[in-house]
């Protein structure tokens, strides 16, 4: 009996051994990391936030030659794109006018077969 109660006492599990039983250290030093870090991200995100120091000027006017009163700009010439536009569609198709889109149905339904309705009302 007691080489039995030796056997079942060898299947016992180590407390200590088991996971999550233990010292929580590893836990601690996650947590404390993670609190370094946050602390570290919002110090460097109050001190690069800053704004940059802005000069100021005074503006002058200056009259001269033949300008319109109360003109603010004149120009002559005329305006260039500084580069080329691509205008397209998420979808591919083709443009269909009024004419195409009535033929197009016309064909759908000369293509129905109307046959199975004739034969149930008759």
């Amino acid at each position: 009996m007691s080489d039995l109660k030796t056997d079942l006492a060898a299947l016992r599990i180590d407390q200590t051994a088991r996971a999550g039983g233990g010292s929580r250290k590893g836990l601690w030093i996650t947590l404390v990391l993670i609190v370094l870090a946050v602390a570290g991200a919002g110090l460097y995100w109050t001190m690069g936030a800053q704004a940059a120091p802005v000069k100021t000027a005074m503006v002058t006017t200056v009259t001269g030659g033949a300008v319109a009163p109360g003109a603010v700009l004149n120009a002559s010439g005329y305006v260039t794109a500084r580069r080329r536009a691509t205008v397209s569609s998420k979808v591919t198709g083709k443009v269909l006018d009024e004419a195409d889109h009535r033929r197009l149905v016309e064909d759908a339904i000369s293509d129905l077969d109307f046959s199975v309705l004739e034969e149930t009302t008759t």
